[in-house]
């Protein structure tokens, strides 16, 4: 008779060589380079932020009531809010993800899509916004 134990101890044996034999890996090249050979396009970014100076320039008005400014990605994503003056003016820096394009700035009814691709400040000015507005 023979032994159970035997011939599942020799299966077990040829199935893990077979399973050992398939696996296989791809040898590195033979040629290898340096870190300081490394090249990337000029036009590559390794940063994963981008900041962006915001410039408001106050409004010659009257009455100074106050507002809330939003600034939101493209697709409406918050990015800053913060109350504000109509009649200060204010320059801040604020840090958005780097593949965003496009912002948009909304004070009060005043809303405007900043293309911020190739620039890194966005200026809006409430006294000509305002003053358009009531034309």
């Amino acid at each position: 008779m023979i032994n159970i134990k035997k011939i599942y101890i020799t299966a077990l044996f040829v199935a893990s060589f077979a399973v050992l034999q398939g696996c296989s890996y791809d040898a590195l090249p033979s040629q290898q380079g340096t870190m300081n050979q490394i090249k990337t396009a000029e036009t590559f970014n390794w940063g994963v932020n981008k900041k962006v100076t915001f410039e408001i320039i106050g409004a010659n008005v009257e009455i100074n009531s106050k507002n809330t400014f939003y600034i939101k990605s493209e697709d409406g994503v918050g990015i800053v809010a913060m109350s504000h003056y109509v009649k200060d003016s204010f320059t801040g820096g604020f840090i958005i993800p780097a593949g965003t394009d496009k912002v948009l700035v909304q004070y009060g009814s005043i809303k405007k899509l900043y293309d911020i691709y190739d620039s890194d400040k966005i200026t809006l000015n409430l006294d000509e916004e305002l003053s358009s507005s009531f034309q």
